[in-house]
């Protein structure tokens, strides 16, 4: 299996499990685990700026161990709600120290694919882990070939030119850069935007179409960047602008 990224965050530092749980998961150098341990000194301003989610996010990983205590259960549910705002669609595995089965019960709930209980055993842990990533896997692979099946499914033509224009969307939706695309009017050139946005890795923020002609030079700037309250006379309250409202 090819090297997994695991976030491990500890919202219980003052114990030792999350450092228990860390040298599990380092003490199998062939498994190929790049551990990316991280205990927020402040978890509630963390959350509240959405720092933590932002942090999951950069971390580009596969699975997320969350180790708390019955007196960070809140702050665990307000995360688990955050990332399922955000559609961070990774698989957690709780570690809860001393938690009522209700209580776990809420969590899984909430979104966790799993939880373990300590005393904390590699023979316990390692068996969930694989089979999590690899169910992940296969649902990411499935979910993959339906974004560029439906994703294109638009674009119909049968001009080789076009066809091999079409090729390369899938490829240039992967990249992290900005895309320039052009074309005569009524060729589709938005159409073949929001199958570059579906099918990349920002396909869960929002598309924002934006016809530059229709909008009146005096109120372009309004338009894109937004006002707040009072700006100008009528600005009776704030409003956000398009290029804020795709932000991501």
């Amino acid at each position: 299996m090819k090297e997994v990224k695991i976030f491990l965050l500890d919202l219980n530092p003052s114990s030792d499990v999350g450092s228990a749980l860390g040298k599990i998961l380092e003490s199998f150098p062939k498994l190929g685990v790049q551990l990316k341990h991280e205990s927020p000194k402040e978890i509630k301003s963390a959350l509240c700026d959405g720092e933590l989610c932002s942090s999951i996010s950069r971390s580009n990983s596969d699975l997320i161990f969350m180790v708390l205590s019955p007196s960070h259960l809140e702050q665990g549910r307000a995360l688990f709600q955050s990332i399922s705002k955000e559609r961070l669609e990774l698989p957690i595995i709780v570690v809860p120290e001393a938690c009522k089965p209700d209580e776990m019960f809420s969590l899984l709930k909430l979104g966790a694919a799993d939880f373990i209980t300590p005393p904390l055993k590699a023979i316990d842990i390692l068996p969930r882990l694989w089979r999590l990533l690899e169910h992940n896997q296969q649902a990411q692979k499935l979910t993959h070939k339906l974004k560029k099946k439906l994703g294109l499914k638009q674009l119909v033509g049968e001009s080789p030119i076009f066809l091999e224009e079409t090729k390369k969307i899938p490829i240039v939706a992967k990249c992290d850069a900005s895309v320039l695309i052009s074309g005569e009017t009524g060729t589709d050139k938005e159409m073949c935007a929001r199958a570059i946005h579906y099918l990349g890795p920002r396909a869960n923020k929002p598309f924002i179409p934006f016809n530059c002609g229709a909008i009146p030079t005096d109120l372009m700037e309004n338009e894109l960047f937004g006002h707040v309250q009072g700006a100008f006379t009528g600005a009776s309250t704030a409003q956000a602008g398009l290029i804020g409202a795709a932000d991501n």
